[in-house]
C-alpha cells in the first residue's frame, strides 16, 4: 500500500510540476509528462495486475490491490490534478 500511495503521489506531483511549466510559459512538458506518467502507470499495472492469476492467496490480494489502487489512483491524478492547477 506504501508503495501504490508513494507511486500516485509522484504521479501528482510530476503532472502538478508539468501543469504550472505550461501554464506560465509555452512549454511542451505537460504533453511529454502526462504520457509518461500514463505509461508508467500501465506497466505497473501490468506487472502488478498478473499478480492477479497467482494461486497462492497473499499474491493474489497483493495483486488485486495494487491493481485497483494504481487504477483508481491515476484515475484521480488525471482528472484532480488539472482541476486543481488552474488560475
Amino acid at each position: 500500500v506504501i508503495f501504490i500511495f508513494g507511486l500516485v503521489i509522484d504521479y501528482a506531483i510530476f503532472l502538478h510540476d508539468a501543469w504550472e511549466r505550461a501554464v506560465s510559459s509555452d512549454d511542451r512538458h505537460l504533453s511529454v509528462t502526462s504520457g509518461a506518467i500514463t505509461i508508467s502507470a500501465l506497466t505497473t499495472l501490468c506487472g502488478l495486475g498478473s499478480l492477479l492469476f497467482a494461486k497462492h492467496p497473499a499474491l493474489h490480494a497483493i495483486g488485486s490491490t495494487a491493481f485497483i489502487g494504481i487504477l483508481c489512483g491515476i484515475t484521480a491524478v488525471l482528472l484532480i490534478v488539472p482541476l486543481g492547477s488552474k488560475k
